[in-house]
């Protein structure tokens, strides 16, 4: 239980986050699959995780912070990057994500994460105090 409140400081989790807590990588494994047994952390997708939230027993990561999340390199992009600004008032399912790295598109919470392959990196900004986005 204390490692699941080590890991709500982080909205979006990999492997290498628990393996700081355990001496070796099979503990960690171990430790996220009885806390995904147990309805504490749910699995994004492979080597990606999130804690369910003990007050509305919702995903804890919300689909900017997973779309951030995904590689080293991604972050959002088209309407996704206008819904987080709020400069559009449509919500859409489709999260698109520019990335360097490929990865598979995914559906996660009800929503598509849709991978565009980036071909520049111009205009790209970290957001202060934004939880990972």
């Amino acid at each position: 239980m204390k490692l699941y409140f080590e890991l709500l400081k982080y909205p979006v989790f990999t492997m290498e986050h628990v393996s700081q807590y355990y001496d070796n990588i099979e503990s960690a494994r171990s430790a996220v699959k009885r806390l995904i047994k147990s309805g504490f952390v749910v699995k994004i997708r492979n080597n990606l995780y999130t804690c369910i939230s003990g007050e509305t027993d919702a995903p804890l990561a919300n689909r900017y912070q997973i779309a951030g999340a995904i590689t080293p390199t991604s972050y959002l992009s088209h309407h996704s990057a206008m819904e987080y600004y709020g400069i559009s008032d449509q919500i859409f399912y489709e999260v698109y994500v520019f990335s360097n790295t490929m990865f598979r598109d995914f559906e996660f919470d009800g929503y598509t994460f849709c991978y565009v392959c980036s071909k520049c990196n111009e205009g790209v900004e970290t957001v202060k105090y934004s939880g990972g986005v």
